[in-house]
């Protein structure tokens, strides 16, 4: 079992921000998804000699109207902090207030150590 630090970086409408905490993007009045920090953790697997790594949480429709797409995307490190891959799930017809339990998935060549949440496209 490898353990692996979460490293959320907002990104709750088309985009992140490097700059934001989660609370800034969520009081965003155009705000289509919100992911919930609290809710995101990560497995990992090897199997001979790679690294499957799922990253799991949710994000909910707070637009008020369907959202036709919806993609996460995580950016994935090594204990170093170079990025040794990514992991992403998405869905499609998101309906108004559903809570969406996304499982974003990777194959690694490296161990893992951090994950950050990279991207959220709203479609």
């Amino acid at each position: 079992l490898l353990v692996i630090t979460a490293l959320f970086m907002a990104g709750c409408d088309s985009g992140t921000s490097e700059n934001s905490s989660p609370s800034d993007q969520q009081d965003r009045p155009t705000q289509k998804i919100t992911v919930d920090p609290d809710s995101i953790s990560a497995t990992v697997d090897e199997i001979a000699g790679y690294y499957y790594i799922t990253i799991t949480g949710t994000a909910t429709n707070t637009y008020g109207k369907n959202i036709s797409y919806v993609s996460v995307s995580f950016s994935v490190f090594d204990v170093e902090g170079a990025q040794i891959g990514n992991a992403m799930d998405n869905v499609s017809d998101l309906a108004a207030g559903v809570t969406w339990k996304f499982s974003a998935m990777g194959v690694l060549q490296s161990p893992p150590a951090k994950y950050r949440l990279t991207d959220v496209v709203v479609l």
